[in-house]
Parts: C-alpha cells; structure tokens; sequence
C-alpha cells in the first residue's frame, strides 16, 4: 500500500505523532513531578521519629509493605487509586512521595490527584517530627 503524502488526509501525517509526542512528553512530566521527594528537617533522633510515624501508619490503617533502616513504605486502600507513600530516613531530615500505588489495576490512576487520606498523613507526619 503507498500512501499519498500529498493527498487529503497528509495533515493526519503530521498531527497525530505530534500529539502523541507532546502527551507522552506532559505525562512523563506529571510523574517525574510526583515521584521527586519532599523534604522536612527533624531534631530528635530519627529512631523516634520513625516510631512515631508507625504509630500514626497503624492508626490510619496504613499497611507497610517495606521497612528498613532507610525506608519506609506504606499503601492505603480506599475508595478509588490506592496511596502509596515512601519515606526516606536521613540523619536530620525525612523525605517522602505520596503517589498512587503502582501495583494497582488502574492504569490510569497516576493522572488523579492524590487521596485526603494521604494528604491528612502528611499533615500528621510533619506535625510529628
């Protein structure tokens, strides 16, 4: 089949791979935005710390799936994409993502905004530290 670049459907040509192009570039932007890791600064030991956010997980009924002396990880099931958070254990500051679980079934939930419950836990978190 030869395709007649000059023909009536030529500008289809051109539009349709640069639109999937400028959508592929914006959602690689929207993830690498949500994946970059916030920061807050700590003043007690970090062990402390990292129990007290156990305790808030428990009591908000997140489930860890991952713990370690450098991370933490948690999801939370509940209406809609699930949250995931990560928490990073530094010497003086924590660090932590919030984004939809990647294990879940909805493919297209990355484009939703976070859930309350995630945002409440932030909330706790930074209150906490």
């Amino acid at each position: 089949m030869i395709i007649d670049i000059n023909g009536p459907k030529s500008e289809v040509l051109v539009i349709l791979p640069i639109s999937a192009l400028m959508l592929g570039t914006g959602i690689y932007i929207l993830q690498s935005k949500a994946l970059k890791f916030k920061s807050i600064s700590i003043s007690e030991d970090k062990c402390i710390v990292r129990s007290r956010i156990k305790a808030i997980l428990a009591e908000d009924e997140w489930e860890i799936n991952y713990d370690n002396q450098k991370f933490l990880q948690a999801t939370c099931k509940g209406f809609g994409a699930p949250d995931m958070i990560t928490i990073r254990f530094k010497k003086s500051e924590i660090c932590w993502n919030l984004i939809h679980d990647p294990w879940d079934k909805n493919s297209f939930a990355f484009l939703l905004p976070t859930g309350e419950k995630g945002k409440r836990l932030i909330e706790k978190i930074k209150a906490s530290a």
